[in-house]
């Protein structure tokens, strides 16, 4: 629950979604930020790193409802893990069928939010990698009064900085905080390897796609999606 007078969302997800389960996984989204922002006396702030996949969907999703609220009442900030010059490398160049690049589409992006956040640390990220992406979940879990997880509950494997370790890092906060993290079922393109090196994408189920519920961290490990009842933040 909010001590600061304005609700903090983060935003933490897969980048490679079923296409398939796109349409449903914004729907619920959607719904999810409206209620969010009808339930709060106050204004809210979405915090996303803008990356292709969830936080994109995310970011458009809060530019569009913007447009429905008050002025103030809705925000998004952009949350960079490393200093904009080597964050947009990530971004292919390559132009989609629809003639816009991943990195056109996230400067479009960057160029509309009300903030920006860049986590910059050139020197560790000349050592490790992914240490920009583990900076910036650990911003979300220490800034973010609810954290939306675009995710598909499947704890299995927990790389640093990603999806599932930023979800249980903030599930673990929240007996300590109040935070409270959110799920939005979201199927993904499962990266695998094939006999000879190359690479294949193995699409998970897409039943229930889109179905959003609190989480919580059973004593097993395990996470739990609660039935949604009365909307928390």
């Amino acid at each position: 629950m909010s001590k600061r007078g304005e609700l903090t969302i983060g935003v933490t997800g897969r980048r490679h979604i079923v296409p398939e389960a796109l349409e449903a996984v914004e729907r619920g989204a959607r719904e999810l930020l409206r209620a969010h922002v009808d339930a709060f006396d106050g204004p809210v702030r979405v915090c996303a790193g803008l990356a292709v996949g969830a936080d994109s969907i995310m970011a458009r999703i809060v530019l569009d409802e913007k447009k429905r609220r008050p002025v103030g009442k809705l925000r998004l900030a952009a949350v960079l893990p490393r200093a904009l010059e080597s964050y947009e490398l990530d971004f292919k160049t390559a132009p989609d069928a629809f003639g816009l690049s991943q990195r056109a589409a996230f400067r479009e992006l960057l160029a509309q939010c009300d903030e920006t956040v860049e986590l910059a640390n050139a020197a560790e990220d000349a050592r490790d990698p992914v240490a920009g992406y583990v900076r910036l979940g650990d911003w979300l879990v220490e800034n973010s009064d609810v954290l939306y997880s675009f995710w598909s509950g499947d704890a299995s494997t927990v790389k640093r900085g990603g999806t599932a370790d930023v979800t249980l890092k903030k599930l673990r906060r929240g007996p300590v905080d109040g935070s409270i993290v959110y799920g939005i079922l979201t199927p993904e393109l499962l990266r695998k390897k094939n006999p000879d090196g190359t690479k294949r994408y193995v699409p998970e189920p897409t039943d229930g796609a889109g179905r959003t519920a609190e989480l919580r961290e059973a004593d097993d490990g395990t996470v739990v999606w609660l039935p949604q009842g009365e909307l928390l933040c």
